[in-house]
């Protein structure tokens, strides 16, 4: 009776046998977790049985590269690292965490079951943190590798630095609502050849009846994907 399962993305991987896997986390009635339950299906989603656990992952994107399947996600939902966990057995046991990117005493980090990319040799993902001291809210950030690194290893991978939302940003509403300003990031490449990041903009409250779904926006960002910890940029507002 204290916990709920949260269904946050729900990552779905389909591996070269048709088998599907999927994640989902459990939080307690407080909304805070560190729980990742791994499911698997052999007939094509219409049966589920329960396969693996991860103690310590939370928000987690599951991803396959060559003959590993990997959990990247953030330790704990409250005051957790970003982490990356490995399996070698499609799920069935998973190695000791790596940690990317620690927290720190003034912020949290999260990350979103989002779309992840591979571009210009690199796979790229999308992580924030919440400052606790700084109204600003989420702060975006890109962690990318090279493709044809060892992922468990941290010093293959790079970080940019946290962007903070920016009420001057053209074509934006003035503050957004609530302390989760950007979040929930999309790495895409534009039509232009260009690695963006789309991110759910939180431009006036969208739990009320008075909500307008009008006024609701996205905020795209560019990547600059010949020096991955350069800054993110701003592009536009959508």
């Amino acid at each position: 009776p204290n916990l709920a399962i949260m269904l946050i993305g729900l990552p779905i991987l389909r591996l070269e046998n048709g088998t599907y896997i999927a994640s989902h986390d459990i939080f307690d009635v407080t909304g805070h977790g560190s729980l990742c339950l791994i499911f698997v299906s052999k007939d094509y989603g219409k049966t589920w049985n329960y396969l693996s656990k991860i103690d310590r992952c939370t928000w987690g994107n599951l991803f396959r590269t060559g003959d590993k399947i990997y959990m990247f996600g953030v330790s704990d939902a409250t005051n957790g690292d970003l982490v990356i966990y490995s399996s070698d057995d499609d799920c069935t046991s998973w190695s000791e965490p790596t940690i990317l990117f620690k927290h720190q005493k003034d912020f949290s980090l999260r990350c979103s079951p989002t779309a992840f990319a591979e571009f210009n040799g690199r796979l790229w993902f999308y992580f924030n943190n919440l400052c606790s001291s700084d109204k600003a809210g989420f702060q975006t950030a890109v962690a990318s590798i090279p493709t044809d690194s060892d992922y468990m290893n941290v010093k293959n991978w790079t970080c940019t630095p946290f962007l903070k939302f920016n009420s001057s940003w053209e074509n934006i509403d003035g503050e957004a609502w609530g302390p989760c300003m950007l979040e929930e990031g999309n790495m895409l490449i534009n039509r232009d050849n260009e690695l963006i990041m789309l991110l759910r903009y939180n431009s006036h409250r969208y739990d009320i009846p008075e909500s307008d779904p009008t006024k609701i926006k996205a905020v795209m960002l560019k990547v600059d994907t010949d020096n991955p910890s350069a800054p993110l940029k701003f592009k536009k507002a959508i």
